[in-house]
């Protein structure tokens, strides 16, 4: 865990207060799915008598692949059925927190993800983990701020590790604090970087391990509105803006290397990079409007293959996430909530709400396993929807306070 000091990194309690869930969580008394059996493998002949593929056969492989699928599909929907609020963070720059993303690298990363996730822990109650792992490690923007936090230690809390205040900038006499909009990872040796950019045309490259500012990179003549890290090349970036351009840069040498002329909201270089609101999943693509509407289709033959209306989404700009596993994807919307879709099937599986979260969401992210998923929005808290087991629910619907 990077926790260098720096003149920009704030104290805790400054930055955010995380709150008890006792102060919040409502026991929900809805019973849990039955239990889920594994599969077996393809045989010679189905129940009906009917021929099947030989097992070694190309078409065998296709079955088992689809079964297993199909089988991680049921136990992660019995998962996000189970998941309830467990923790809230404010963040003190009172504004919105328009993009959250996790320190993901699958090139340099090779940890399992969704169901083959395990968690091992420590006695003191950290998780074990690969040292190239910083898949905890979750990056939020928002006001003027770019806060970074680790997600596993210290209990299983979302503990704050670093906090930037970026400064105004741009035109002289400038007094205005930015709004920062978007943000990404970069991999670079022996750190991790922490890239945002926003209203002030600039794009703020962040050091965690140094936790400092590396370089501004100054070129857009308007907001920054996305910018995604190169999939192959750890030094290069993409941003686009409202000035009519998407840039490529390199971010040690502070260099624009490429300019194009045309005009986008969002970039996203190929499958496995995350997109303001265009992501890939299977080879196909997601990509959504503010009108509530996701569409999922072939880039190839540009045929929409399905249409996911989403609820409560008016004019909502939330950046939805898809699971690692590519099976499913989270959005948010204008009230508060957030719902989780089966992309194959194109069923909402769950909703998560609570009472307390009114505001509408601008971003929303899966954990590694899948086991939570983080939503943040217009009222500057973060809340993180945990999975919690059918034993715990069951106890926590029969507790009665002591007369």
């Amino acid at each position: 865990m990077f926790a260098a000091p720096s003149p920009l990194k704030r104290e805790r309690d400054d930055v955010g207060a995380v709150s008890s869930e006792e102060d919040y969580f409502t026991p929900d008394s809805s019973a849990s799915p039955a239990s889920f059996k594994k599969p077996k493998s393809p045989s010679s002949m189905n129940e009906a008598g009917d021929a099947t593929p030989t097992v070694g056969t190309p078409a065998a492989a296709g079955v088992l692949e689809s079964n297993v699928s199909t089988y991680k599909s049921d136990q992660l929907e019995r998962i996000f059925k189970n998941l309830r609020l467990r923790r809230i963070v404010k963040e003190n720059h009172s504004s919105e927190i328009n993009q959250m993303a996790f320190c993901l690298n699958p090139q340099y990363n090779k940890t399992p993800f969704g169901l083959d996730h395990v968690k091992v822990f420590e006695m003191r109650g950290a998780v074990k983990r690969d040292p190239m792992d910083n898949s905890n490690v979750l990056g939020t923007t928002g006001g003027p701020q770019a806060n970074v936090y680790d997600n596993e230690h210290c209990g299983d809390h979302l503990d704050i590790m670093s906090h930037f205040l970026l400064d105004p900038v741009g035109e002289e006499g400038a007094e205005e604090l930015p709004e920062m909009l978007t943000c990404c990872w970069m991999h670079q040796p022996q750190d991790a970087i922490f890239v945002t950019a926003g209203t002030d045309k600039m794009i703020h490259v962040l050091s965690l391990a140094r936790s400092k500012e590396l370089v501004r990179l100054s070129g857009h003549s308007h907001t920054v509105t996305d910018i995604q890290p190169h999939p192959a090349k750890d030094e290069c970036l993409l941003s686009a803006s409202k000035d009519g351009t998407v840039r490529m840069w390199n971010i040690l040498t502070g260099k624009c290397l490429l300019v194009f002329e045309y005009k986008a909201s969002a970039v996203c270089f190929n499958p496995g990079t995350q997109g303001h609101c265009i992501r890939f999943a299977k080879g196909k693509v997601l990509s959504k409007s503010v009108n509530g509407k996701v569409e999922y289709w072939d880039p190839e033959t540009l045929r929409r293959i399905r249409t996911f209306s989403i609820k409560n989404t008016a004019s909502n700009q939330c950046r939805f996430d898809v699971s690692l596993d590519e099976l499913f994807f989270c959005v948010g919307t204008s009230n508060g909530s957030a719902y989780i879709y089966n992309i194959e099937t194109g069923r909402s599986v769950a909703e998560l709400k609570h009472r307390r979260s009114t505001k509408a969401i601008r971003t929303c992210v899966f954990s590694r396993d899948s086991r939570a998923v983080i939503c943040a929005g217009e009222d500057s808290f973060i809340w993180r929807y945990d999975y919690v087991t059918d034993e715990a629910l069951n106890e926590w619907a029969a507790w009665k306070p002591e007369a």
